[in-house]
């Protein structure tokens, strides 16, 4: 099947199976792979981001802790707690002042906490420290730590994040001198927030793990929006501790990661966008852009190769079917040195040798075959002029004067005739015609009743003077009719008729002539071997090859046996129409 394909077809086969597939095939699995890694450092940058941060926030609570250790084993807040003084009496100031110098040496701006606030249980005595300057214990708060017992609980108010707790007195743990309020600074805790990884343009939450009511978060932000979307429907989003989910209800998506913090009551939410993660869809853009330039490439080299070398070798097939017809002056216009160019060289080379060959020999054999036509005309007229006079003596002989002048007469116009001469060595319908005519008529006045003739002509008169015919095809069928019946002395019926038919005409000639043997006629016809010369079969076997050498093997002479009985031989020409039709040109 290959092999019938053409040199372009299989140059673009060839180039797909062994270029291009290849190529797309190493570029889709290229693209899977770095996808696969570009999936997992995406997941690893997400995870150790988080991580980051979720210790920072852990480092925050244990600070917190150990802040409020010492507070609890102070004594000076503890007396300030401890309602022993009226408000606002000496008493009262002076536990205020010591238990404000005690909280004012804590490490307030260096650390995630902005500042501390301890509130008795009425909420009368209270302390603020640090870089506060305002600072409240809400009901909310109040109740909360109350019913926590002294566990701690984060809690948001007037845009201010804080860890809460009841404070019990150590000396009696039943007891509970107040509440302790620390304000974690959220601008410090905020630079965690932010990733050193250009890719990775994270936002984040941290949840209350009891209620899941978000303690710190920009609501506003497009991602934190997408993550509370994505919180609402999808219940088991934060229970999944550490495993990333994808969220895609529009684009961008966002990926959300939730860490359960170590107090076991806090989770930070990770929301990291999409759009930050561009490794595959830069990948995506390189392998369609390649395959792009591939393609080009291929479509360029196409281009290139059916210019080179398709281009060339049409040009040559082109020039070798014109050597086909015979023109060879064809020549392949040579460019370069390539094995092109040397396939060209050796084309001129053969089409030069074509044409001296060509020159030599076709040429010669041309003018053999004329020379051969003439020779064969040259002896179907001593036949027939001797069988004229023949006949012409014997009516002289009769004293039958005026017949023998009308004989004469259609003699001279049958010399008259043949002397018709062109440049094909046709001539029209009409002078053959008229030929025969004049042939008939002079056997008709030597045989007299014996012989009964008709002319039966299918062409239009106005064609039969351009309609182009070999001469002298008619004479000889007709005379050979008539020898053959002179021997058995029994009338001569002879009907001539011309047709065409199939863009080809057609001679007949019936005679009423019987046992004729088929087979000894056809060898006649074509076997110049089996022929005597001097022979009647010789001016049969003459005009078929007239008209084989004038027109071709498939024009010629038949003999059939008609369905009504006799011989009927059948002439076979090509149809030739001239422009100018009858010339009188006579030698």
């Amino acid at each position: 099947m290959i092999k019938n394909l053409s040199l372009k077809t299989k140059f673009i086969t060839s180039n797909i199976l062994v270029g291009f597939f290849p190529f797309v095939l190493i570029a889709v699995i290229s693209f899977l792979f770095l996808s696969w890694v570009s999936e997992n450092e995406r997941n690893v940058s997400i995870y150790y981001n988080v991580q980051n941060v979720a210790d920072a926030l852990d480092n925050t609570i244990t600070n917190c802790n150990e802040l409020s250790k010492f507070i609890v084993g102070n004594e000076y807040v503890r007396a300030f707690l401890i309602p022993q003084h009226e408000i606002n009496s000496t008493l009262y100031h002076e536990t205020y002042k010591s238990a404000k110098q005690a909280l004012g040496g804590l490490p307030f701006g260096t650390t995630s906490i902005k500042g501390v606030g301890i509130f008795s249980p009425d909420r009368q005595r209270y302390i603020i420290s640090g870089s506060l300057t305002q600072l409240s214990l809400t009901d909310e708060e109040l109740q909360r730590a109350f019913e926590l017992k002294g566990g701690w609980f984060w809690s948001v108010s007037n845009n201010q994040m804080a860890i809460c707790r009841l404070l019990r007195d150590k000396i009696n743990v039943t007891s509970s001198l107040g509440i302790i309020k620390i304000v974690i600074d959220q601008d410090y805790i905020g630079r965690f927030f932010i990733s050193e990884n250009e890719w990775i343009n994270p936002s984040f939450v941290i949840l209350n793990a009891t209620d899941q009511s978000i303690l710190y978060g920009n609501t506003e932000n497009e991602y934190v929006r997408k993550f509370l979307e994505a919180k609402n429907s999808m219940d088991s989003l934060i229970e999944n501790d550490r495993i990333t989910s994808f969220y895609e209800k529009e684009k961008p998506g966002v990926y959300i990661t939730p860490w359960l913090l170590s107090d076991q009551k806090t989770i930070l939410v990770g929301i990291t966008p999409a759009v930050g993660y561009q490794y595959s869809l830069i990948l995506k853009r390189l392998m369609i852009g390649a395959i792009i330039i591939a393609i080009m490439l291929a479509i360029v080299q196409l281009m290139l190769f059916r210019r080179l070398i398709l281009k060339p070798l049409n040009k040559l097939g082109t020039l070798m079917k014109s050597i086909e017809s015979e023109n060879f002056s064809a020549h392949f216009k040579v460019r370069g040195n390539d094995e092109i160019s040397v396939l060209g060289n050796q084309f001129n080379m053969m089409s030069d040798k074509l044409r001296f060959l060509y020159n030599e020999v076709y040429y010669s054999k041309l003018q053999m075959k004329n020379a051969e036509i003439k020779a064969l005309q040259a002896e179907i007229n001593p036949h027939f002029l001797f069988n004229t006079l023949n006949t012409i003596y014997w009516t002289i002989k009769t004293n039958e004067s005026e017949a023998a002048g009308k004989m004469v007469r259609d003699l001279a116009a049958i010399f008259r005739l043949s002397l018709y001469h062109s440049s094909n060595g046709l001539v029209p319908l009409e002078v053959e015609l008229e030929h025969i005519f004049y042939y008939l008529r002079l056997q008709k006045a030597r045989m007299s009743e014996r012989l009964i003739y008709s002319i039966e002509v299918e062409i239009a008169p106005e064609l039969r003077k351009r309609l182009q015919v070999m001469k002298l095809i008619l004479q000889p069928l007709v005379e050979n009719a008539i020898v053959h019946h002179e021997a058995v002395n029994t009338p001569i019926e002879i009907q001539v008729t011309i047709y065409e038919a199939e863009k080809n005409l057609y001679y007949m000639v019936h005679d009423n002539g019987t046992n004729a043997d088929f087979d000894k006629i056809n060898r006649i016809l074509h076997d110049s071997s089996f022929v005597s010369r001097g022979s009647h079969g010789l001016a049969l076997h003459n005009t078929n090859e007239r008209i084989k050498l004038k027109f071709g093997e498939d024009y010629g002479i038949t003999c059939t046996s008609p369905v009504d009985g006799g011989t009927a031989f059948v002439v076979k020409m090509p149809l030739q129409y001239s422009d100018k039709g009858r010339d009188n040109d006579y030698v």
